[in-house]
């Protein structure tokens, strides 16, 4: 088990990653499907910091809601609606569960069908 906030580093050394949002998996599967294929906002947020910085910069209002994060809070519904910009009226009365998605790859967000339209950015070669 190798735990880290880095997701970069967690894709180099993990064939499997789980992403938790406040002691809860919101994601879990495959290296490869979680980096390329991220289905709950929180990873998508991830996900977009290290793929492209500046994309996320300029995007940030579109990827995450500023917050802060108070885990002493009890949520009735989904502990991240607060901070998400896809945020529905389920999100806050009902706790999602996780659901598979594809093959061994499972994510916990009411949402997660309306964004799987919504591409995370594209890996950036580097201009040198």
């Amino acid at each position: 088990m190798f735990i880290t906030h880095d997701l970069s580093t967690a894709s180099y050394m993990c064939d499997r990653i789980a992403v938790m949002y406040q002691g809860k998996i919101v994601e879990i599967g495959p290296t490869n499907k979680i980096i390329r294929n991220p289905s709950h906002p929180y990873t998508k947020a991830l996900v977009s910091v290290v793929a492209d910085l500046n994309y996320f910069i300029k995007n940030r209002r579109k990827i995450i809601l500023d917050g802060e994060v108070d885990a002493t809070k009890v949520h009735e519904g989904c502990a991240f609606a607060d901070r998400c910009p896809h945020q529905e009226a389920a999100c806050l009365s009902h706790q999602p569960h996780l659901e598979e998605i594809e093959s061994n790859h499972f994510v916990s967000c009411h949402c997660h069908m309306d964004l799987m339209t919504v591409p995370a950015p594209e890996k950036k070669a580097n201009a040198n």
